[in-house]
């Protein structure tokens, strides 16, 4: 893409930039379903590691979408865990534009995002979203593109669940998938 010349300096930083945020945010770099030692440890012991410990106040900041009480203890918190990946947007940055298939369901962690619609090529926001909220299931569930556009009005810091990833603990867990999609 540079035609052998070095990446412009903001493109870079940019990168670096990325990058850093997600593996300093990423919560399972050691951690696998399928790790031996994870899997040699008792049930209970596993699930509180993963859902009370790492996880605890992602399912807490979102308890109204995951239909939380006191009990992390469950399958499916354990089991949706593991699609947590930390996302990070620029002030600007369009994170899901109108009619673009939806990849990731977003829960706000940090920042605001600003949701809309595109009339005769002008952004018209609608609507912002916080921390605490979400974005992107709607359409997920539905299989349907976006009918807004997504847009970080500040410095976003997110959770994304990628979409095939998100259907399969919906499917998997029926009871409390059929919560979350009413929630969304």
């Amino acid at each position: 893409y540079s035609n052998g010349k070095p990446l412009d300096k903001k493109i870079t930083a940019e990168i670096v930039n990325h990058f850093n945020y997600f593996w300093n945010e990423y919560r399972l770099e050691a951690v696998s379903p399928s790790m031996k030692y994870l899997v040699d440890m008792p049930k209970f012991l596993r699930h509180k590691l993963i859902s009370n410990h790492l996880f605890s106040e992602v399912f807490y900041e979102f308890r109204e979408l995951f239909g939380v009480k006191l009990d992390l203890e469950g399958k499916f918190y354990y089991d949706i865990s593991f699609g947590f990946f930390p996302r990070q947007f620029n002030s600007g940055e369009t994170i899901i534009d109108e009619n673009d298939e939806v990849e990731e369901f977003y829960l706000i962690r940090k920042g605001v995002v600003t949701a809309g619609i595109v009339i005769s090529g002008e952004k018209i926001p609608l609507n912002k979203l916080s921390p605490g909220q979400y974005f992107g299931g709607y359409s997920i569930v539905r299989g349907k593109s976006s009918e807004f556009y997504f847009e970080a009005k500040e410095t976003v810091q997110a959770i994304g669940i990628d979409k095939d990833f998100f259907l399969n603990i919906l499917k998997t867990h029926k009871n409390k998938g059929q919560q979350i999609i009413e929630r969304i």
